[in-house]
């Protein structure tokens, strides 16, 4: 018998705290459903749309189009690296949020703060 998903997600995890909303916990939820069917996590792995498009135990999942474009912009082979990219994926969400348009990211991730540099005039 599986176990309803809103049952699983009670406690803030690192990527609930890193956002705010609704929106975060429906991450969470993903990510619940993900670990406790494998059949699921395999679904999710080898064909993100038909895994969101599916849910898990009749219920979806309410990702607003951002999230949705970038779970199904991951290629990973295991939950954890799944997990590791969409984790990155919503620290830049974040820092955009925050910072706004004179935010960089370099290749690895990394951000770098540009804009008006007094010593140039």
């Amino acid at each position: 018998m599986a176990m309803p998903i809103k049952s699983l997600v009670n406690q803030p995890t690192a990527l609930s705290q890193s956002r705010q909303g609704a929106s975060s916990s429906e991450v969470n939820r993903l990510l619940s459903a993900a670990l406790v069917s494998r059949r699921f996590c395999h679904l999710l792995l080898t064909d993100p749309a038909a895994a969101l498009a599916a849910g898990y135990n009749g219920e979806h999942f309410d990702l607003t189009p951002e999230e949705r474009a970038r779970i199904l912009a991951i290629q990973a082979k295991s939950l954890q690296d799944f997990a590791a990219q969409l984790l990155d994926l919503v620290a830049e969400q974040a820092a955009d949020e925050i910072a706004g348009p004179d935010l960089v990211y370099s290749h690895s991730g990394m951000a770098a703060r540009i804009g008006r540099r007094p010593w140039l005039g």
